[in-house]
Order: C-alpha cells, then structure tokens, then sequence
C-alpha cells in the first residue's frame, strides 16, 4: 500500500512552474544610435528604422512616431540618428534627426569612448593578423572601418569574414581608431571580401622591431 501511494502521488505531482519570460533590457538613456529608415507611413505617422545595435539588444525594427522627428520628414532609406525610449509598447525611437550624406555625427568619438558598436568582419587577412570592421555607427565617427589585430579576438576564435561582432573602440598608438574587446555574435552571412590593397600596403615586422603588422 505505501508503494501504491507514493506511485499515484508522482502521478498526479503539480508540473514544474513555466520560465520567467524574457524580458529585454530598458532603453539606455542619452546613448545615440545610427540606422536607417526602413519605411514611414505619412498618413498614419508611423514607421520603423533599422538599426544593426538596436537589433542586437531588442530583437527588432525600432518603432518611430511622427512626434519623434520634431516637424523633420524621413522616407525609407535615409540614414538617421535617434536615441531610445520606453513607450507604451516597448522601447521606440525618439530624437530622431536625419543625417545628409557625409554630415557629421553630433557626438564625438570622445563622448564614445566606452561604447559598444556592433558591426561585420568586412576582411581579415590571417597571414598577417589584421583586418577591418564595418559599423554604421562606427562609420558616422570615426569616417571609416575600424582596424582590428588577431589579438583583440578570444582566444582560440578563428576570424572569418560576414561574422557579427561586438567591440569597442580606442585610439592606437598613432591616433587611429582601433578595435578592441572584441566578441563574436555569430555568422551574419558571407561577405564579400575586400581587396587588401584598398587600405595601403603591409608587411609583417621585423622580429625585435617594435613594429606591427598593419596597413598604416
């Protein structure tokens, strides 16, 4: 009788409680983000923007009202700078301004200093050891991709070209920014990869020399 007992009462045992669903993480206060308009309805005054950063940490389009763009007009495809709030549905943009081709960010690369981007391995070129990040973001800074060495990458991670990163940015011994703390998120898909030469010529050190291998 005891066996029996303690049988039906596994049988009928109250299931395990359901995980917490995810909950993403609040809006960054004053951190500026660069993406592109992905489509506004005028009528409805209403659209989204893409923005590689954003859909790392939500999963998704940022959500723009037209209160957001303070009397500016946007269409799908021109590049703006927004910053992130907490609306009634969510984390939306807000503080949108559109950026002319070639107009400057409005934040310097001193006020970044710290900042996470989120970019693609355009090249690598793993007989010297270097190669170069693509980032919107980055890009409306520093005017460039961003130069990385073999050493900012985990230990055993062999770069390969269309991976998506993680990093942050400092200035190089000669002022030029550079990567460093860099992680990988995962394959975004092959890219093409860049021609060598578009970036200067390069050569390994000299042993002793101090020197590294890099295009500049």
């Amino acid at each position: 009788a005891p066996c029996a007992a303690g049988f039906g009462a596994h049988l009928w045992a109250a299931p395990a409680p359901a995980p917490a669903p995810y909950t993403p993480p609040p809006a960054p206060e004053k951190q500026v983000y660069y993406g592109t308009v992905k489509g506004f309805d005028d009528e409805k005054g209403w659209g989204h923007i893409s923005c590689d950063a954003t859909r790392a940490m939500y999963g998704k389009d940022m959500f723009v009202l037209r209160s957001s763009l303070h009397g500016t007009k946007i269409s799908a495809g021109d590049e703006v700078q927004f910053t992130l709030r907490q609306g009634l549905r969510g984390v939306e943009a807000t503080e949108v301004r559109p950026l002319s081709r070639g107009e400057p960010s409005t934040v310097t690369p001193d006020e970044a200093a710290g900042r996470e981007f989120n970019g693609i391995l355009k090249m690598f070129d793993s007989s010297k050891g270097w190669g170069f990040l693509e980032c919107d973001e980055s890009r409306q800074l520093y005017g460039k991709d961003i130069f990385v060495h073999k050493r900012e990458f985990p230990k055993n991670c062999t770069p390969e070209n269309g991976e998506r990163l993680r990093f942050i940015v400092e200035r190089g011994r000669d002022a030029r920014p550079e990567a460093r703390r860099v992680t990988v998120e995962g394959s975004g898909g092959q890219a093409a990869i860049a021609d060598v030469s578009q970036y200067g010529s390069a050569r390994l050190p000299d042993a002793g020399s101090g020197e590294r291998a890099a295009p500049y």
